[in-house]
C-alpha cells in the first residue's frame, strides 16, 4: 500500500508525483508514436527515392546499350556504303578511255567466256 505524505499545506505529495510521472510517461509516448510516424514517412521516401533511382539507372544502361548498338551499326552501314560507292567507283576507274579501245568487237566475245571470278579450281587458260 502507498503512503501518502501531506506536506504543510495539506498536499499529497505521492499523488502529484504520480501524476508527474503519468504525465511524462504520456508526452513520451506521444513524441515516441510521433518519431515512428517520422521514421516510417522518412523510410517510404527513402525507399520512393531508391527506386526512382534504379528506375533511372536502368534507362542509363539501356541508352548506353542502344547507342553501342546504334553507333556499331552506324558505322557498318557507312562501311557497306563506302564499299557500295567504291564498286560504283571501282568500276568507273577500272574502264579503258575510249581512245585505247578497239572497235573490232573480239574482245567481248573472249571477255565473255571467262568466268567472273577465277580461283584455283577453275583455271582456265585461253
Amino acid at each position: 500500500m502507498k503512503r501518502s505524505m501531506e506536506g504543510i499545506n495539506g498536499i499529497n505529495f505521492v499523488d502529484e508525483e504520480e501524476s508527474k510521472a503519468k504525465l511524462k510517461k504520456k508526452n513520451m509516448l506521444n513524441e515516441l508514436l510521433e518519431l515512428q510516424k517520422d521514421f516510417v514517412s522518412k523510410k517510404r521516401k527513402l525507399q520512393a527515392a531508391k527506386q526512382r533511382r534504379d528506375n533511372i539507372l536502368g534507362e542509363i544502361l539501356f541508352l548506353k546499350k542502344r547507342r553501342r548498338y546504334l553507333l556499331k551499326s552506324q558505322s557498318s552501314n557507312v562501311n557497306s556504303e563506302r564499299n557500295i560507292s567504291h564498286l560504283k567507283n571501282f568500276n568507273t576507274e577500272s574502264e579503258v578511255p575510249e581512245e585505247e579501245r578497239s572497235n573490232n568487237g573480239d574482245d567481248a566475245t573472249v571477255e565473255a567466256a571467262r568466268p567472273a571470278f577465277t580461283s584455283t579450281f577453275n583455271l582456265v587458260t585461253y
